[in-house]
């Protein structure tokens, strides 16, 4: 039990420094690329790619679809010329190990 709740509150950080990287109006397209990218391979993202692997969880499903939300949010509202949303997707895919099965979360 204490395992998970541990769990839950790394990929909670995680997904908070995420979307703060997605939602920062004083950075370039590029800046949050290479943050996401950082902040993926990290040390926390060993705790968030075990959740992502857990397919059809309820948690898996609501991190997608945040950090989708989020990122297409960004993209609406500062009107990026490389897209973040589809940036994130390609690391969410990347670092969870089942693409197809995550594909199936994405209709929002």
């Amino acid at each position: 039990m204490r395992k998970i709740f541990k769990q839950k509150s790394a990929t909670s950080k995680l997904l908070k420094k995420l979307i703060n990287c997605i939602q920062d109006v004083n950075k370039s397209s590029e800046e949050k690329k290479e943050q996401i990218d950082s902040l993926m391979e990290g040390g926390i993202p060993s705790k968030f790619k075990s959740l992502l692997k857990k397919q059809h969880s309820g948690e898996q499903g609501i991190i997608t679809k945040v950090l989708q939300v989020e990122a297409r949010k960004a993209d609406e509202e500062y009107d990026s010329n490389e897209k973040i949303s589809s940036f994130v997707q390609d690391k969410i895919v990347k670092y969870s190990g089942s693409a197809l099965d995550l594909i199936d979360d994405w209709d929002i």
